[in-house]
């Protein structure tokens, strides 16, 4: 029965370490191909902005429009795979440092202002009186969060509203959980 027991442990640590393998071979991958998409895209980008200030026609400009805003989605798309890899390799290290959840929205509000007047949206922000003036956390990471979720919500929404909202769950005096939405 022991060596039973021994030989099941060794087959299981030998297929954690396969798992764990095929999952940094995988990220990897990941990793070295979002690159290499990336690059290529971030020129077409650059080269549909420069067609976009020089004189077109109504048609040439709709055309240039569409490339733009289809290679900022495959851009887009990238990134998301990027960050998922690396969340799934644990190469992403948090920051904790101090941050102003009201500063933090504001900006991302006025990055996000353009894109909401193209879709004909109002795209408003509102903070819980109730949430902390400062609080520690990762304001790059925050602020990406808070920019891929309002813009995805631009992307689908045409002729509306899109509020986004932080508001306190829990604060024990020592730590605040927030929730963005």
């Amino acid at each position: 029965m022991f060596q039973s027991e021994r030989t099941m442990r060794r087959k299981f640590e030998s297929a954690r370490r396969e798992a764990e393998i095929a999952t940094r071979s995988k990220s990897e991958f990941l990793a070295a191909i979002t690159q290499e998409i990336r690059t290529p895209m971030t020129g077409v980008i650059g080269m549909a902005k420069l067609l976009q200030t020089s004189e077109l026609d109504e048609q040439q400009q709709d055309a240039t429009d569409v490339i733009s805003g289809s290679a900022n989605a495959v851009l887009a798309l990238v990134e998301d795979v990027q960050d998922f890899s690396r969340l799934e390799s644990g190469s992403v290290n948090l920051e904790k440092k101090s941050l102003n959840p009201r500063q933090l929205m504001d900006g991302v509000l006025e990055l996000l202002t353009i894109q909401a007047n193209q879709h004909n949206v109002t795209l408003s922000g509102f903070v819980s009186p109730d949430v902390p003036n400062r609080i520690l956390g990762d304001e790059v990471r925050l602020r990406q969060i808070l920019i891929k979720l309002a813009a995805n919500a631009l992307r689908h929404t045409r002729d509306g509203d899109v509020n986004l909202l932080i508001e306190l769950v829990e604060d024990d005096g020592k730590q605040a959980v927030l929730r963005f939405h």
